[in-house]
């Protein structure tokens, strides 16, 4: 897509405004996905609620009713602020995986280079 800027990265990130939500501990909070790679998920929201380097719940909610589709799994929070959530992904569930894939691959405007990153990564780094 336009204005991806996947210098220095080991997966393409995407940008992607998705529904979130993120559960750590008993705190669940929602907020938008901001940009998504294999390797984790920038959030625009506030995360006061989140502790940083501590495991969290996620499931990305893609679609709505009966049609929607959760990507979920389990990732540490990097940085949380007033405006920004960084979590790596440490799990991403194998039924969520090809939903993952497929969703950043129909999204990337670099195709190609998506298909060499995930020939070259066994799982996720």
């Amino acid at each position: 897509m336009a204005g991806e800027d996947n210098s220095g990265r080991q997966f393409t990130r995407i940008c992607m405004p998705t529904e979130i939500e993120i559960t750590q501990d008993d705190t669940t909070i929602s907020g938008t996905v901001s940009d998504i790679s294999m390797n984790g998920v920038s959030v625009d929201g506030n995360a006061s609620a989140l502790t940083t380097d501590r495991e969290c719940d996620l499931k990305i909610l893609l679609g709505e009713g009966e049609e929607q589709i959760e990507i979920k799994a389990v990732g540490r929070v990097v940085r949380a602020d007033a405006k920004l959530i960084a979590i790596a992904f440490v799990q991403v569930y194998l039924e969520s995986m090809p939903y993952l894939r497929n969703l950043i691959l129909y999204n990337a405007a670099e195709t190609e280079q998506v298909e060499q990153e995930f020939a070259s990564h066994m799982g996720i780094k």
